[in-house]
Protein backbone atom coordinates (compact mmCIF):
# COMPACT_ATOMS: atom_id res chain seq x y z
CA UNK A 1 0.00 0.00 0.00
CA UNK A 2 1.51 3.57 -0.77
CA UNK A 3 2.46 6.00 2.19
CA UNK A 4 -0.81 8.24 0.82
CA UNK A 5 -2.91 5.69 1.14
CA UNK A 6 -1.96 4.40 4.57
CA UNK A 7 -2.52 8.07 5.19
CA UNK A 8 -5.66 8.42 3.93
CA UNK A 9 -6.95 5.27 6.12
CA UNK A 10 -6.17 6.75 9.05
CA UNK A 11 -7.54 9.77 8.40
CA UNK A 12 -10.79 7.43 7.71
CA UNK A 13 -10.06 5.47 10.80
CA UNK A 14 -9.73 2.56 9.01
CA UNK A 15 -5.56 2.23 9.91
CA UNK A 16 -4.02 2.10 13.14
CA UNK A 17 -2.30 5.59 14.12
CA UNK A 18 1.03 6.09 14.13
CA UNK A 19 3.34 6.73 17.00
CA UNK A 20 6.01 10.00 16.58
CA UNK A 21 9.41 9.16 17.33
CA UNK A 22 11.05 12.04 16.58
CA UNK A 23 11.02 12.65 13.23
CA UNK A 24 10.11 9.26 12.31
CA UNK A 25 7.00 7.39 12.69
CA UNK A 26 6.08 3.75 13.53
CA UNK A 27 3.04 1.42 14.58
CA UNK A 28 2.36 -1.10 16.82
CA UNK A 29 2.89 -4.54 15.81
CA UNK A 30 0.18 -5.70 17.58
CA UNK A 31 -2.11 -3.24 16.06
CA UNK A 32 -0.76 -3.88 12.36
CA UNK A 33 -1.46 -7.47 12.82
CA UNK A 34 -5.03 -7.17 14.52
CA UNK A 35 -5.58 -5.33 11.50
CA UNK A 36 -4.34 -7.69 9.37
CA UNK A 37 -6.55 -10.58 11.06
CA UNK A 38 -9.17 -8.43 10.47
CA UNK A 39 -8.77 -7.99 6.75
CA UNK A 40 -8.44 -11.45 6.52
CA UNK A 41 -11.50 -12.28 8.27
CA UNK A 42 -13.50 -9.77 5.92
CA UNK A 43 -11.86 -11.58 2.79
CA UNK A 44 -13.26 -14.79 4.29
CA UNK A 45 -16.52 -14.14 4.76
CA UNK A 46 -16.95 -12.36 0.87
CA UNK A 47 -15.75 -16.25 -0.16
CA UNK A 48 -17.63 -18.22 2.44
CA UNK A 49 -19.72 -21.26 0.79
CA UNK A 50 -23.31 -20.82 1.39
CA UNK A 51 -24.42 -23.55 4.18
CA UNK A 52 -26.42 -26.19 2.29
CA UNK A 53 -29.52 -27.29 3.52
CA UNK A 54 -30.01 -31.36 4.36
Amino acid sequence: MSRSRVYAHMAEGQFPRLVKLGRSSAWLESEIEAWIAAKIAQRDQLFEKPSTPQ
